[in-house]
């Protein structure tokens, strides 16, 4: 089964399926708090202060995430240290919970998506900029 489109896509792309689109309300749970497993392992805090800052501004990473996030730390931190014996029962784990936080590109747009303007056409910003000219 695919993955959802953003709504943003959806709306650009006119709702060829005619589905409700749902409006996403971003609820403010308040910041993440780091979870106290991974203050036991120096490089998993090393690995939250490195990449917490910049999931916080693409808002995936709030209190709600915030255990998932520190497993994933953990996780790196198991990886970092002997990749070759890594089973590839975690290394899904790995990949899944990167995907959910919006870490990797192809998921990252689904996080990102901009609030429409009333005034202008969704499509618009797909169609704007420069154009060639043909003659």
């Amino acid at each position: 089964m695919n993955k959802p489109k953003p709504a943003a896509v959806r709306r650009a792309m006119g709702n060829p399926g005619k589905r409700p689109i749902p409006e996403v309300r971003d609820v403010d749970t308040g910041p993440a708090v780091m979870p106290a497993y991974v203050n036991r392992r120096k490089r998993a805090v090393a690995l939250w202060n490195e990449y917490a800052p910049a999931l916080e501004l693409l808002g995936t990473l709030k209190a709600e995430s915030a255990g998932m996030f520190g497993v994933w730390c953990m996780l790196m931190v198991e990886f970092e240290r002997n990749p070759n014996r890594m089973p590839a029962s975690k290394i899904a784990q790995i990949r899944f919970l990167s995907s959910s936080l919006g870490m990797d590109p192809s998921t990252r747009g689904k996080f990102s998506t901009p609030k429409p303007n009333a005034n202008q056409d969704p499509a618009e910003e797909f169609f704007t900029g420069p154009r060639a000219v043909i003659g």
